[in-house]
């Protein structure tokens, strides 16, 4: 039997008595809290193996960070970084969330103007019409199913269902609700079906595939190929709820400056930023995403400060938030759907990254809104739609994309022969961003002016081979429990955060894995 707890990503997590592992792109550290005993410590390494093997191909550092011992120079200091700075832990404290719930069968219910009423039949993928919202109670975990027609006002209504579901049942704060859009059901939701044949999203005519791909991407989901009756990807991780306030903070120096609004979602890659996101969950609580975004050009006391900032930040909202550390390049899908779209531009705004260029004798390449710029559109979809800023040259074209080229005042847009109709829309969307109200002009591949190649320094040749950029490993969450046996169970699922983070407790006897 399996048992999965959120853990929120926070420094108030952590405490003395159990083992930690925090698993970042390139480096797997190990906290030992300083009452954890030596089999907690053993099986830790042992769960630190399977990472590394799973994840990172066996070649990802690994850390040990022992509590109380703080080496500003060492792993350990690299370790308080990504949580905002060292501080000190609380003493765990047992709660009601701590009780294992029983182990129940999976039971479905329909729900239908907001009451949930359980739907007769052996569990199958049949039983789930494209028009209505399910929930699926398996205990520990509750799923809300959200066919791929329904209304925004059902939607929500489907959640406060979910919530007011549990709180009826009188189950522990620990049980989980993951929302489940169709097409994108994880492994461990179809798991509960007797029944769920593989492959693509069920036919229907060209007019209803037309329908529903309008309706998704009003709603903010990819429909690539949807048209084509292509497989949808079921690797989309679950988002955070749309229509929350954003607010974002430039660091320069030791102050945070506010981003105008109309310029969030610019990104310069010589600055780190502090993003919050406030939204509600559920129609009920006021829930807070805090996270510092680190341009891979910034110099290193603005990358300090903008942890010290965002460490405060997360204070006076009383811990509250899901708080994390973002690199360039590494942005997770929740992170790059919060912004539409997402701009990464070359060079900063700071001071600090103004003295820094100066003073080494760099060229300064920052983005203008007069210069000339090139920009790789690669994105499909809200939570992958990242443009970048690139050298200003033909051979950066590629025809499987799309690209924006600024001249001055003008501006172009450039659909490679093998671009996606996603890809084109977001081209312009970017336009509008970073040039409002200009007129921009069109260019398909193979039909470009003199005044294009003379901004991108002439015509030459470039790739039509679709490249492969580096995806960020979705993060997971792993928890860790005990069955009525004494057996160690462990079960992985997704978080909500860039970094991924695991609790052991307990003295282990046995280490059984699920997928």
């Amino acid at each position: 039997m399996i048992f999965d707890v959120q853990v929120p990503f926070s420094r108030s997590s952590l405490n003395h008595d159990d083992v930690f592992i925090l698993d970042t792109k390139d480096k797997i550290f190990q906290f030992n809290g300083a009452n954890s005993n030596i089999q907690e410590r053993a099986k830790a390494l042992e769960v630190i193996q399977f990472l590394k093997d799973k994840y990172h191909e066996g070649t990802s550092d690994v850390a040990i960070v022992d509590d109380g011992k703080l080496d500003t120079e060492s792993d350990s200091g690299e370790f308080w970084v990504i949580f905002g700075g060292f501080a000190p832990i609380s003493k765990k404290v047992a709660s009601e969330d701590d009780v294992i719930p029983e182990k129940t069968p999976p039971k479905l219910y329909s729900i239908t103007d907001g009451q949930v009423k359980p739907a007769d039949g052996e569990l199958s993928k049949s039983m789930l019409e494209n028009n209505k919202c399910y929930l699926l109670d398996c205990g520990a975990e509750v799923f809300v199913w959200v066919g791929r027609v329904t209304q925004v006002e059902d939607r929500k209504a489907a959640t406060q269902a979910a919530e007011e579901f549990i709180n009826s049942d009188n189950r522990p704060k620990s049980t989980r609700v993951t929302r489940i859009i169709q097409g994108y059901e994880t492994r461990a939701f179809k798991s509960n079906f007797d029944s769920w044949p593989s492959g693509a999203v069920p036919s229907t005519g060209e007019e209803g595939r037309g329908k529903v791909a309008a309706l998704l991407k009003q709603q903010g989901v990819g429909v690539k190929g949807m048209t084509k009756g292509a497989p949808v990807n079921e690797e989309v991780p679950p988002l955070l709820e749309g229509g929350g306030k954003i607010e974002v903070w430039r660091i320069d120096g030791s102050a945070k400056t506010p981003v105008p609004m109309e310029d969030i979602g610019k990104f310069y890659s010589g600055d780190c930023y502090i993003v919050l996101y406030t939204y509600h969950s559920g129609d009920k609580k006021e829930d807070f995403y805090l996270c510092c975004w680190i341009g891979k050009d910034s110099i290193e006391e603005d990358q300090k400060m903008a942890a010290r900032l965002a460490t405060n930040m997360f204070n006076s909202l009383k811990g509250r938030p899901v708080q994390g550390c973002i690199f360039q390049g590494k942005e997770p899908p929740q992170f790059i759907a919060i912004f539409q779209p997402m701009v990464v531009l070359k060079g900063g705004m700071s001071s600090g990254y103004k003295a820094y260029v100066a003073d080494k004798g760099l060229n300064d390449e920052t983005y203008t809104a007069d210069c000339v710029a090139l920009f790789r559109i690669s994105g499909t979809s809200v939570h992958n739609n990242k443009t970048v800023q690139i050298d200003a040259v033909a051979t950066s074209l590629n025809s499987n994309e799309c690209f924006l080229l600024q001249s001055g005042s003008s501006i172009f847009t450039w659909h490679g022969n093998q671009s996606t109709f996603e890809q084109q829309q977001l081209a312009s969307k970017v336009a509008e961003f970073l040039k409002p109200g200009v007129a921009v002009k069109f260019a398909k591949e193979g039909t470009e002016n003199s005044s294009f190649w003379f901004a991108l320094g002439g015509k030459q040749s470039y790739t039509s081979k679709k490249v492969t950029y580096e995806i960020v490993r979705d993060p997971h969450l792993f928890t860790f429990s005990f069955d009525k046996e004494g057996s160690f169970l462990f079960k992985g699922h997704w978080c909500h955060v860039n970094l991924v983070f695991l609790l052991i407790g307990y003295n282990c006897h046995k280490f059984l894995i699920t997928p």
